[in-house]
């Protein structure tokens, strides 16, 4: 029986609390005395939660190391302190009088109690050096009372940035206070409450600003008390529950929206699980546990909103908006995050997703080689994810790998061995990119079809990326090369509908997006087809008419702190020095070895020789140009970039480009893929785009109109993505309708035949099954989703072969082979030769997996054989394209005669030699057209083979010798050979 889910949350409670450090004693908060009632138990719980129990064993290397870098970085702020008497400020920073703008008043609010916190957390750990420290505490509490006086109470008028008000200080403020709880007069917890409650009385707002407010309104109830600020806290949390039909939250296709129109699971989205998972801990432990049904929703969360976004500990720059225009919180440092939140909710779910949760947080924590979980942790984060990776019970989850689309947020990444990428767009839905406080300034094309390639680089978008990086030139994107001002395009929808894709079987997808240029004629359609080893980028209709240079870039990599990672263009090496640029005609091949080993590098495919242009630029830039807050870092950063674009001139009218992208791969992996591919491009026009990957057995099609369309097997009416796929299970059509139409009905016409239906997704009607596959597609109100059809398929025909004249004869003994290297299974095969069976035999079936029957035939004489084939399965059946083959030397090789008959005494002997050639395995030797000797051969064809006959008692004359060789398909002769005696 399954343990509700409000009990399983206290049992977490009461396993949060408890430490297991790197296999060492389990360490609990030790009940303190004055712990007498249900709020003192949560005041201790929550101070656990942040500093560790009281008795925290500070011995233990990794707590160490964290309670002294957290000591360090607090006496640095304490050092910076003004604690005389009559001061004006507490930090000479943070002075409000000498900022105008009231945003960047507000936000020193928020940063006053940040560095408070950062002093507290210090001051209230076991072990500290600063704990004790009178003199430190004084100054920290004399801090907390001067910005309570002076800056945030029930008096002073709210000024700049709501958040701060409701959210910045209140966070900040409750945790300081229930970690110097026993240090503070009743009067001041009183006061600092007051003020908390001033400003976030209940719990109102959307998505993640809703749960802090929660978390908010949580802390005061139990700073003070007040079991109704409990009750608000826990009511609050089902909003945010509950998924979203529009607008803020999670909604069901795994998207997550902050601010109405923005993808930001990567942002909001993590700090919301970050605060649930404390504030569920707290509640669950309480008498006010989350008994709202929708808390089952954390499960799909994580499986469908962050699992997808996590590559080796770090989280997808994709979804993090504006959060990448900051240098504290850059993608490792946000997927720690959500790794510790997981980590912490796994808890909090049945056991099944526990073990899921908790298999998946070890995978990202171990495969994580940049950045350190444990040394970067919180002390609690320390504990759980020590007892995590000490806990052999748990096994390290296997690379995914998996297709996902996004449609309600305009995102898709794809995920494959040693590789993963990301794809940014936006449309008529959600908007280009959010740039407000001062922040994500220069943002302008991160949603034009930006490309994030991971691989074992790990600090590609870590350590200054995007203070670096050439905004004008981000990999994916097809751009108007006009100058931007800053914050320019923010917050703007495109007049595309048509932007999204689809996946099949959850292996492969199609992704495309009608692009239009911010305040410019660009206009261009673009897909990417994401494949087993490779994705293929199309481009199509590429126009402008503003008088400007349109580019599409191709790739900007960082290259290594050296910058001089190796680039090879069609296998010859470029300059190393930091200053090359260069336009090259004909390419066809680029390599960019980044990355401490072979799987850190990224190689592209030109099908068609292209002009490319290429540099390798060492860039200097600085967080604070994309970002201009006053506490933004100043100093400028340096990176070296390898990159490389397309210029299609000035005005294009309806250019196009076509290039493969081959991530994790060698230079020799390229070279080999471009020798042969496996995939053909099928149509990169205004109306279709479309590939086929015959090793995979898929076809995809991204249609643009709603006319009816033909490309490869497929015919479509309407506006969709449209997959194919031979699959290990059957064959598999997945259709979507990107436009997010209202209504409207897809139609797809497949040149294939089914014996039946395994199933369809609801809104799928099969109209036909044979001769061809046609399905129709309701498609109203879908909103982007993938419809997915699978149906009973046929083998795949295979195909067949002979080792005839593998040995350099024809000789009629061969095998004959059928092979099947991918594609739906055989259960049968019976080989055929001139329509008669030579050979049947019953297989295993294993989905897609290679099948091979081989028939060994011997005897055949010379003439001509047809081989054929019936592949079936339980679906139907199958014949590979016959085989010829021609036998043209079944019979002997020819014998040479030669005789020894030197002195021509009439005592000799006569020498048959075949020196190479189908074998005999009999012969006989005629002198003067009359049988004098025979016997038989042992053959091992093509092995020589050699016949010795004494002759004795010969007259004088001639005598004429014929050596006839035989075997099954004949006898062959030897030319005349004749001897003369005397």
């Amino acid at each position: 029986m399954t343990m509700p889910l409000f009990l399983r949350l206290r049992r977490t409670a009461a396993v949060l609390v408890a430490f297991a450090l790197a296999g060492a004693l389990l360490l609990a908060p030790s009940p303190p005395a004055h712990a007498a009632d249900e709020f003192a138990q949560l005041r201790e719980t929550w101070r656990a939660l942040l500093v560790g129990p009281r008795d925290l064993d500070a011995s233990i290397p990794a707590v160490a190391e964290k309670i002294a870098a957290n000591d360090e970085v607090a006496r640095e702020w304490y050092a910076q302190m003004d604690t005389s008497p009559d001061r004006t400020f507490v930090w000479p920073d943070l002075v409000a009088a000498e900022v105008e703008d009231d945003r960047s008043r507000s936000a020193q609010i928020t940063t006053h109690y940040t560095r408070l916190l950062e002093m507290t957390t210090a001051y209230a750990t076991n072990g500290s050096s600063l704990a004790g420290d009178t003199a430190y505490r004084d100054a920290l509490l004399g801090a907390l009372d001067w910005v309570e006086e002076n800056l945030y109470n029930t008096t002073v008028e709210k000024y700049g940035n709501w958040w701060d008000w409701e959210i910045g200080a209140p966070l900040r403020l409750n945790e300081i206070t229930v970690m110097l709880y026993d240090e503070l007069t009743a009067d001041q917890v009183g006061a600092y409450m007051a003020a908390v409650d001033r400003f976030s009385p209940e719990v109102k707002n959307t998505g993640a600003n809703r749960i802090w407010k929660a978390h908010a309104v949580a802390g005061h109830g139990i700073l003070t008390g007040t079991p109704e600020k409990l009750m608000n806290a826990r009511d609050g949390l089902s909003d945010v529950l509950a998924y979203a039909e529009t607008g803020d939250g999670f909604h069901r296709d795994g998207s997550f929206i902050q601010h109405q129109a923005y993808a930001y699971a990567g942002g909001y989205g993590v700090q919301l699980i970050l605060a649930l998972s404390d504030l569920l801990v707290l509640l669950q432990n309480s008498s006010w546990p989350v008994t709202d049904p929708n808390i089952e929703n954390i499960v799909p969360w994580v499986e469908d909103t962050f699992d997808p976004m996590i590559y080796r500990g770090a989280v997808m720059d994709a979804f993090r908006g504006r959060n990448i225009a900051r240098e504290y919180t850059e993608d490792h440092v946000s997927g720690h995050q959500a790794i510790a939140a997981i980590l912490r909710l796994s808890g909090s779910v049945d056991d099944e997703a526990a073990a899921s949760f908790r298999s998946a947080a070890k995978q990202w924590i171990l495969s994580d080689t940049y950045r350190d979980f444990v040394e970067h942790a919180s002390i609690s984060s320390i504990a759980e994810a020590t007892a995590l990776l000490a806990d052999e019970s748990v096994p390290e989850r296997e690379e995914v790998l998996a297709t996902y689309q996004f449609p309600r947020t305009d995102r898709a990444v794809h995920k494959r061995e040693g590789w993963a990428m990301a794809l940014s767009m936006y449309s008529e839905r959600i908007k280009s990119y959010e740039s407000i406080n001062g922040e994500h300034l220069h943002g302008w094309h991160t949603a034009d079809g930006m490309v994030s390639l991971y691989t074992s680089d790990l600090d590609q978008y870590s350590e200054g990326y995007w203070a670096t990086v050439d905004p004008y030139r981000l990999p994916g994107t097809t751009v108007d090369t006009r100058e931007r001002e800053d914050r320019s395009g923010t917050g703007k929808l495109s007049p595309a509908s048509w932007v999204g894709g689809t996946a099949v079987g959850g292996e492969f997808g199609a992704t495309g997006m009608h692009l239009f240029g911010w305040e410019s004629s660009l206009e261009a359609r673009k897909s990417w087809f994401m494949l087993d080893e490779e994705v293929v980028a199309l481009g199509a209709d590429i126009s402008a008419s503003d008088g400007r240079a349109i580019e599409t870039i191709v790739e900007n990599r960082k290259l290594s702190d050296a910058g001089d990672d190796a680039i090879t263009i069609d296998g010859e090496a470029m300059p190393t020095t930091a200053d090359w640029s260069d336009t090259l005609e004909g390419v066809q091949t680029v390599h960019v070895a980044t990355g401490e080993d072979a799987d850190g590098g990224v190689g592209y495919y030109f099908p068609e020789e292209v002009t490319l242009n290429a540099a390798r630029d060492l860039r200097e830039g600085s967080w604070v140009d994309i970002n201009d807050r006053p506490v933004t870092p100043t100093d400028v950063l340096d990176d070296t970039y390898g990159t490389f674009w397309l210029d299609h001139g000035v005005d294009p009218d309806r250019a196009d480009y076509a290039y493969v992208m081959l991530p994790a791969s060698t230079q020799d992996e390229v070279a080999a893929y471009a020798a042969d591919s496996g995939v053909e491009i099928l149509a990169n026009t205004a109306q279709v785009q479309a590939v086929e990957d015959s090793g995979l057995g898929l076809v995809a099609a991204n249609v643009w109109t709603d006319e009816p369309t033909e490309v490869g097997p497929l015919t479509v009416t309407g506006q969709s993505s449209v997959m194919v796929w031979d699959s290990p299970e059957g064959l598999r059509l997945s259709v979507s309708d990107p436009t997010h139409a209202e209504d409207g009905v897809v139609t797809v016409e497949l040149d294939r035949a089914s014996a039946g239906l395994v199933s369809a997704a609801e809104g799928m009607r099969v109209t036909q099954l044979s001769p061809t596959i046609q399905v129709e597609v309701d498609v109203a109100g879908s909103r982007g989703a993938t419809f997915e059809a699978l149906f009973g398929a046929p083998p795949a025909p295979g195909t067949l072969s002979s080792t005839s004249g593998h040995s350099g004869l024809r000789d009629g003994n061969h095998s004959v082979s059928w092979n099947l290297w991918w594609g739906s299974n055989a259960s049968e095969v019976t080989i055929y030769e001139n329509g008669e069976p030579v050979h049947t035999e019953r297989l295993t079936v294993d989905g897609n997996a290679s099948q091979t029957v081989s028939v060994d035939l011997t005897g055949r004489v010379n003439g001509t054989y047809e081989y054929t084939a019936e592949v079936v399965n339980g679906q139907g059946s199958a014949h590979p394209k016959p085989l010829t083959v021609k036998v043209t030397d079944a019979e002997p090789g020819t014998p040479k005669l030669s005789s020894d008959n030197w002195d021509k005494d009439g005592a000799y002997t006569v020498t048959a030699d075949m020196w190479w050639g189908t074998n005999a395995t009999s012969w006989r030797l005629l002198e003067d057209g009359v049988e004098i000797a025979t016997g038989d051969l042992a053959a091992a064809t093509p092995a020589a083979q050699r016949v010795r006959v004494p002759v004795e008692g010969r007259t004088a004359g001639t005598y004429a010798y014929v050596m006839e060789f035989t075997n099954h398909a004949g006898t062959t002769s030897s030319k005349t050979h004749k001897v003369t005696v005397r």
